[in-house]
């Protein structure tokens, strides 16, 4: 899609009003798109529509690339003939429908689920099995449900024998009901959403999406995947975490607890983690919204034992300029790490000149940076930073560097523009960042650069 200047409103999906406690995927969410749409809004936002922690918060969500479950509207499995009327109406909140009770809706909403899957069809389970068959990730989430529910809900890292991968991977089958039932309501989840995102998109609006930078300790992606992170093969504790250094507003910084990613490894495995995990975004998504982005040129890493950031230091990511891109096997994977590249070059040049937009306060324009195809039919754009003067507060440009008072604060933005261009190469070419500052008119998305909060939007067009 081409992303254009336009008006967006921010709503949960769990913030829509409704009967079952918590926004679902309702005939509500279409007739809040139809509502913004005569407004003119052309952009819906939401937050990450991954599974939830224990306190409510998709941030640490047990998985990157699984969907909320609570967000499955058991109206819609009443239309599948899963469910009877009476069946969808005892899930409704006794309550106002104007508030959101996540363990009310949990509790009921996996009850309705159950059920329904006890009545599948041998077409509908095919349906589900095909479907789960076309996701990577789909097979080690069901499982890691599955082992979950069977530990009494505990972390995996106290799973005993099952805390190995390897050997729970092993021993999959002893759970193929369970692991069936976990497949289905991710294939719920997700036709339930491509009917409202296809709604949307006749409305003419856009979903901005979010990302969160890290993972939770207590997640599939991290047993799954753990050569990827920064943790102890033998006690399976992290070596090092993540958190934000001291500045103005906390004399401690913050220490956020999640395991950092062994870069290297990832760099030797392609990157595919995150070339999947980016590409199920969009598939969600139009757009995409990656919190604290910057961690991708630099990040704070904080010892696992200490009892606050203050203990942490910066340490260089996969973003600096040094990762020079080289002859891409494959017309994919390498180019996440030509926009890594690209976008850092774009950050280093900035922090490091005194006269710099982010450091300064002449200049307040977008930068294209020139397009990086990524297949025949799907090609992004990158728009460097644009800080936009306001109140008098201290400015933190990141990178380490301390903070400079200014006679603004600054906000910034960085944008990845998608748009279809038939009939170009399949093989990848690395461009250049950009060094002049020119205006060009994109849609901001501006986020507070102080405290080092940055963000990246992306968007794309499947071709």
């Amino acid at each position: 899609m081409e992303l254009k200047r336009g008006a967006g409103v921010l709503l949960n999906i769990s913030s829509l009003p409704g009967p079952y406690g918590i926004g679902v995927f309702g005939e509500e969410a279409k007739d809040f798109l139809q509502r913004i749409a005569k407004m003119g809004f052309t952009y819906w936002q939401v937050l990450p529509f991954q599974p939830v922690d224990p306190m409510h918060s998709p941030y640490t969500s047990c998985s990157a690339f699984a969907g909320n479950w609570l967000y499955i509207d058991p109206r819609g499995l009443v239309k599948e003939g899963l469910l009877t009327q009476q069946e969808a109406r005892s899930g409704f909140y006794p309550g106002t429908p104007y508030t959101a009770d996540y363990e009310f809706a949990g509790a009921r909403r996996l009850e309705s689920l159950r059920l329904a899957f006890s009545r599948l069809g041998d077409t509908q389970r095919q349906a589900v099995e095909a479907f789960a068959a076309a996701q990577k990730w789909l097979p080690d989430f069901a499982l890691y449900q599955s082992l979950k529910g069977a530990h009494g809900q505990r972390a995996w890292w106290e799973w005993g024998e099952y805390a190995q991968y390897s050997y729970a991977a092993a021993h999959r089958e002893e759970f193929a009901e369970e692991t069936a039932f976990w497949e289905f309501v991710q294939f719920v989840f997700f036709s339930q959403w491509e009917e409202i995102k296809s709604f949307a998109k006749e409305e003419g609006v856009s979903i901005i999406g979010d990302m969160p930078i890290y993972v939770a300790r207590d997640s599939c992606d991290l047993w799954s995947n753990l050569p990827l992170f920064l943790i102890d093969a033998k006690t399976l504790s992290p070596q090092k975490v993540a958190g934000v250094p001291p500045d103005y507003f906390s004399e401690d910084g913050q220490l956020w607890g999640n395991p950092l990613y062994d870069w290297d490894a990832m760099k030797a495995d392609g990157y595919r983690w995150w070339v999947d995990r980016i590409g199920m975004a969009f598939r969600c998504y139009d757009i995409v919204r990656i919190d604290h982005f910057r961690a991708f040129a630099s990040y704070w890493s904080v010892p696992a034992e200490a009892k606050t950031a203050k203990e942490g230091e910066w340490v260089e990511g996969p973003g600096h300029p040094s990762l020079k891109p080289s002859p891409p096997p494959t017309p994919t994977l390498p180019s996440w790490r030509r926009i890594w590249a690209s976008l850092a070059k774009t950050w280093w040049n900035c922090w490091n000149s005194p006269t710099s937009p982010v450091c300064g306060s002449s200049s307040s324009a977008l930068t294209p940076i020139p397009t990086v195809p990524t297949s025949p039919t799907t090609t992004l754009k990158i728009v460097s930073p644009m800080p936009v003067p306001t109140t008098t507060t201290p400015c933190w440009a990141g990178c380490g560097r301390q903070p400079q008072r200014s006679a603004s604060s600054h906000w910034t933005t960085v944008a990845l523009r998608a748009r279809a261009i038939p009939g170009a190469p399949a093989a990848i070419r690395a461009h250049p960042a950009a060094k002049s500052w020119r205006p060009s008119g994109v849609l901001p998305l501006p986020l507070p650069l102080h405290r080092c909060k940055t963000s990246v939007a992306l968007a794309a067009t499947p071709g």
